[in-house]
């Protein structure tokens, strides 16, 4: 049923445009400025590896420094350490991180130097990880007929990821969420080693784990190091959320998603609970984040809940545009606690991907129920291009270009706000933010850019 509403193509490349340039206006401040986690994940890459006390060395080296020396970056600081010491790298780290040495007490070095030997130290550091995403499989793939049934389930016990996520594929669903449970990961110091144990055991599966809070590039790291297919990576829900700053949140996802396009994952955003045309909108938005640091449509995965509209007409007219606007990108349906079967009709109609049951055996096998009742649905139906589905569909289409455009003249930092599901009063993060110096070095992001 796709592709029969006839929709205005010129207003959708406009939506296309428009989404593209309030991304580019937000990234020239989020080029011009780092945080924690990125200077984390930078030496990650440049092999400082394993923890002291249950927490990254990267972790408490960063931590070790004042923000105003960390605007030279985190490169510049180990450069000169590997410079002025003799010591193996590892070993050096630690002491670092420990305080037994004190950043203040390095002597200078040469800049040519420190960019020579933290250069060499980058290109190792991708050559390993490159190696490492090749010898794993590393694409979703769908079912020949959608949607698939998938659940999506959170845990606070590390060790219960990777048996819930084993029981749910014996009774054969294999498309999971899964969400470590923890209010840590909205500190700076995020729990490496239950993060290990959650992940660890879930290598070649379908299961689509959860980066959040104030360490999303180190997460995705973790998350390619367990070989995992692909991660739930999105700073936008959280700002509407009010639960991290909007700044900070971007920056760190911005360093998470060039990891994802040069060490190739797949993404999926948070659903959201807003009305259609600004949830088409916020998609659009997501997806040029996306796209800006190189990830690709087919590896930009979109999750939806029913937008606020309610009625079947509405559902349909909305599933519609979403899968003719992404027509590129897997679509995951996230149904609300009581799914109804209007829903499943949606999911068939539209094509989507994968629908998305709360982890709950009764529901999950009530909604297996109604998928196979609507099986072949969408060939049964024609949609007419003047009729109510149509007349909605083209409103929708006409009322999120609007959006966009008031958007675009407000600036994507005052449309988050505009948009906010919760006040940012408690939001995290914002303090860790800096500036980059003119003095600012980091040859992972230099490489970045070059392989992006």
């Amino acid at each position: 049923m796709t592709r029969q509403l006839n929709l205005d193509r010129d207003k959708i490349e406009y939506c296309y445009d428009l989404s593209s340039q309030i991304v580019s206006h937000a990234a020239k401040y989020i080029d011009r400025h780092s945080s924690p986690a990125v200077e984390r994940a930078t030496l990650i890459l440049l092999g400082v590896d394993g923890t002291y006390r249950g927490q990254s060395l990267a972790s408490l080296m960063v931590g070790k420094l004042t923000k105003d020396q960390l605007r030279m970056g985190i490169a510049n600081w180990w450069g000169r350490a590997l410079f002025a010491s003799k010591e193996e790298p590892n070993v050096l780290a630690e002491k670092l991180a420990r305080g037994k040495i004190k950043w203040s007490d390095l002597p200078e070095a040469p800049p040519s130097e420190i960019r020579k030997r933290t250069t060499q130290l980058a290109e190792a550091g991708f050559q390993k990880w490159s190696d490492l995403r090749k010898k794993q499989d590393l694409l979703l793939r769908f079912e020949t007929v959608r949607p698939a049934l998938g659940v999506q389930f959170q845990e606070s016990k590390p060790k219960k990821i990777p048996q819930l996520a084993e029981q749910w594929r014996e009774k054969g669903i294999v498309f999971q969420i899964a969400k470590l449970q923890s209010r840590d990961f909205l500190k700076e110091e995020f729990p490496v080693e239950s993060l290990k144990i959650a992940w660890g055991s879930l290598a070649s599966s379908k299961t689509v784990v959860v980066a959040e809070g104030l360490s999303l590039p180190e997460q995705t790291l973790l998350a390619m190091e367990a070989g995992l297919p692909a991660v739930v990576l999105d700073a936008l829900v959280p700002i509407l959320k009010g639960e991290i700053d909007a700044k900070r949140s971007l920056i760190d996802q911005s360093f998470a998603l060039s990891l994802c396009s040069v060490f190739p994952m797949q993404i999926l955003n948070l659903p959201v609970d807003l009305k259609g045309p600004q949830l088409l909108a916020h998609l659009l938005i997501y997806e040029q984040l996306a796209r800006r640091q190189g990830v690709s449509f087919e590896k930009v995965m979109l999750s939806f809940y029913p937008a606020q509209e309610k009625g079947l007409i509405a559902s349909l007219s909305f599933a519609q545009v979403l899968r003719e606007m992404f027509s590129k990108s897997p679509l995951w349906y996230s149904l609300p606690e009581k799914p109804d079967p209007f829903s499943l009709i949606t999911a068939r109609v539209a094509d989507l991907d994968v629908v998305l049951s709360l982890a709950s055996s009764e529901i999950a096998t009530q909604t297996a129920l109604w998928l196979k009742e609507t099986e072949g649905l969408s060939d049964a139906l024609v949609v007419n291009t003047h009729g109510r589905i149509g007349r909605e569909a083209h409103l929708l289409l006409d009322q999120t270009w609007k959006t966009l455009r008031h958007m675009h003249q407000a600036t994507l930092w005052k449309a988050l706000e505009d948009m906010a599901l919760a006040p940012a009063t408690q939001a995290v993060g914002g303090e860790g933010v800096f500036q980059k110096s003119f003095h600012y070095w980091n040859p992972v992001s230099k490489l970045l850019e070059v392989e992006v």
